[in-house]
């Protein structure tokens, strides 16, 4: 036998479930591939580096030290996401 606080309970329980299903809609993620290695990585999540007013994105920090060292020879001849 269902009760008047059982039914409250149920309303709450939903209301939580709807609100925090609002509460992590996020904008999608946006993307970018490391100039040095070729992974995939997410632009808010990644190291990056300004080169030549262009921002560059890495899936490490090595990676990132790397193109820092010498860009010109990851950019060259590739199509690199900026």
């Amino acid at each position: 036998m269902k009760t008047k606080n059982t039914k409250s309970f149920g309303y709450m329980l939903a209301l939580f479930f709807l609100s925090s299903c609002a509460l992590f809609k996020s904008s999608p993620i946006e993307y970018a591939v490391d100039p040095v290695c070729g992974m995939k990585v997410s632009k808010s999540e990644a190291f990056t580096y300004k080169y030549s007013g262009n921002e560059y994105y890495f899936d490490s920090y090595n990676c990132k030290e790397s193109f820092k060292m010498n860009p010109e020879n990851y950019l060259k001849n590739k199509n690199v996401q900026k």
